[in-house]
């Protein structure tokens, strides 16, 4: 298999290899500066919130779904319902069987896309009238597992830590539901471009709710514990978060396998989490959004590396990326690509 800057050596500049290999990725970012749509929510918060509603209410049908492809059915029927998006799509499904079924299904009548139908409608049903203080807020309280809907969709709203600790100026601070839709676009197109062969509707769920435990104790920034401490922490929360689902027991073990790497599947949705976010740190540095001079109280600069790297002179993606090369673990392909998009940039070159 060629390596990633083989694929790419013609079309050396770095937009146009993002555009062409992880477009659905790219064309979210460029959304989340764009005006906010369906209840001052972005594009990936409202599909966020699509597949929290799906994950609380699919086990309350007669028939038995996959919970996989529900979310994956609400992912690309929110995605492909957008004219910028559509014809990526299309291109994906000209190289991906799986992806193929899944756009022909949206136009079907299946047990899954009926459910998907169904949610939507809710949905745009329990946001009227008008505006609410918080999307949370705007949750009928008579509705099934409303503990778990009204604290899972918070998410839209909960940073992310790390950008806080770097103070990160406040508009590239993204939420948890960003990141969380962005990394499964990701987790899609890395296993396609690369032959993974891991089976989208068991990894998807794994990425939708690895960051869920944020809905009770807030997104946990790394230095600030240890590795233990934060683990048993996310997972008191995500136990306790998820206790009024029925299929608790099930969600449980899809946490702890991607928590502690238990198959190839959960290493490589935990990677593309971890890619994702690495992205994003290389668009908050090419957008100017962090000061290096005013990191005096960041956790981040007692850890050995990162002090090493900012007494490098590295900025601020330099910084975070390497640091996340050299700690993640990452195979051959997810460093292909983070050495790409560090030498080269996520947003075109002005």
């Amino acid at each position: 298999m060629k390596s990633l800057n083989e694929k790419v050596r013609q079309h050396y500049e770095a937009y146009t290899f993002l555009k062409k290999r992880l477009p659905l990725c790219v064309e979210v970012y460029y959304d989340r500066f764009a005006n906010q749509n369906w209840h001052g929510l972005s594009l990936a918060q409202s599909i966020f919130i699509k597949q929290i509603l799906a994950i609380a209410l699919h086990t309350r049908t007669e028939k038995k779904l996959s919970l996989g492809r529900v979310l994956a059915l609400i992912l690309l029927n929110e995605i492909s319902s957008t004219a910028v998006y559509r014809p990526i799509i299309q291109s994906l499904s000209e190289d991906s069987p799986w992806m193929r079924e899944r756009v022909q299904e949206l136009s079907s009548d299946t047990d899954e896309i009926r459910f998907v139908r169904n949610c939507k409608q809710m949905l745009v049903e329990w946001a009227e009238p008008g505006p609410k203080p918080t999307f949370a807020s705007a949750i009928p309280y008579t509705l099934p597992r409303y503990d778990f809907l009204y604290d899972a969709t918070r998410l839209v709203e909960i940073p992310r830590a790390g950008w806080v600790n770097w103070h990160v100026a406040e508009e590239f601070i993204d939420t948890v539901a960003d990141h969380t839709i962005v990394a499964e676009l990701l987790a899609i197109s890395m296993n396609q471009i690369y032959d993974y062969g891991f089976d989208p509707e068991i990894f998807l769920p794994k990425v939708a709710i690895h960051d869920l435990s944020a809905a009770r104790i807030g997104d946990l920034p790394l230095f600030v514990k240890s590795p233990a401490e934060r683990l048993d922490e996310k997972t008191k929360a995500f136990y306790d978060l998820v206790c009024t689902l029925p299929e608790e027991e099930k969600l449980r073990l899809m946490f702890s396998g991607y928590q502690s790497h238990e198959t190839c599947t959960d290493i490589f949705a935990d990677h593309c989490g971890r890619l994702e976010t690495d992205f994003w740190a290389k668009v908050c540095s090419e957008r100017g959004a962090v000061d290096l001079d005013n990191q005096k109280d960041n956790p981040a600069m007692k850890d050995r590396i990162i002090l090493g790297l900012f007494e490098d002179d590295c900025s601020f993606g330099e910084i975070w990326m390497k640091y996340s090369q050299i700690s993640n673990g990452y195979d051959e392909h997810f460093l292909d690509v983070s050495r790409y998009v560090l030498a080269n940039g996520i947003f075109p070159k002005k």
